[in-house]
């Protein structure tokens, strides 16, 4: 299970899951109403205003010739602006958590290596002391 976890392939396998994924089954309404509104504005101003290449010159919108007057569309950044300190602080919050899962879980993990070998070192005192018990010993 852990080669299959740290394959190459797990980028796609994860960016393959994202449908599935509980948050985006809890807020699909939502997403779907921000991807589309952005993705009109988008279309908007290539089609109807100009666009940018990839060459860095500004071309006009295939469809600008219907109305010179039309102005780039844009969407407000208020509602960005005031959205950024709550999920800026559940980021750090999330953060923390997993953080300190990690390393609770190290801890853990630290504690039981650190039994194991006083276990060992408790049993090797009841071998007997001659060359056949001595390579269990090490």
């Amino acid at each position: 299970d852990w080669v299959r976890h740290r394959s190459s392939e797990r980028f796609l396998r994860n960016m393959l899951s994202i449908p599935s994924s509980g948050i985006n089954r809890a807020l699909y309404k939502e997403l779907v109403f921000v991807t589309s509104v952005a993705a009109f504005v988008v279309a908007f101003n290539c089609l109807f205003v100009s666009y940018q290449g990839a060459g860095g010159v500004v071309h006009p919108g295939p469809l600008n010739f219907l109305d010179a007057n039309l102005k780039t569309m844009s969407l407000p950044a208020l509602p960005f602006t005031i959205a950024m300190p709550a999920l800026s602080l559940l980021l750090v919050f999330r953060t923390n958590t997993a953080y300190s899962r990690w390393n609770e879980a190290r801890t853990l993990w630290g504690g039981l290596i650190n039994n194991c070998r006083n276990v060992v070192r408790q049993s090797n005192q009841y071998f007997p002391d001659d060359a056949r018990h001595t390579t269990l010993k090490r």
